[in-house]
């Protein structure tokens, strides 16, 4: 149980370690010129979108996982208990743990996602601004 949990923590970290990781690369040069920033934060985006694309299957499995889970839940693990029902009592302690990895990664898709649309805000915010700054004669 608790390498499980030890595996969980290590997965969890290591993929808001990478969002954390760019972001900061990013905040770092936001004190460099606008166009440049602009740039690396279109080229971020895109890193993003491309990397959601490829998990897209990941994301979609894990969804059906929790989506069977949740049917399951029906079932009653106090008549397996009363059973002795060694394999069903095992397999929903396999699916629990499918459960968790599915819902590790809808949370970190759900927070690429926060990313990227964070991302798109500053390029807003950084079209806003140019706007209306005066026009150099």
């Amino acid at each position: 149980m608790n390498t499980m949990i030890e595996t969980f923590n290590a997965h969890l970290r290591s993929r808001v370690g990478r969002i954390h990781d760019r972001l900061d690369a990013l905040g770092a040069r936001t004190d460099t010129r606008t166009e440049d920033v602009e740039a690396a934060i279109r080229t971020q985006i895109e890193v993003i979108e491309s990397e959601a694309q490829h998990a897209k299957g990941a994301l979609t499995a894990a969804r059906a996982t929790v989506k069977a889970w949740v049917r399951d839940a029906q079932t009653t693990v106090t008549e397996w208990k009363t059973q002795d029902d060694r394999a069903r009592l095992d397999d929903r302690a396999e699916r629990a743990a499918q459960l968790a990895e599915a819902t590790l990664v809808i949370a970190v898709a759900a927070v690429e996602r926060a990313e990227r649309t964070m991302l798109k805000a500053w390029l807003a915010e950084a079209d806003a601004q140019s706007w209306n700054r005066p026009k150099a004669a």
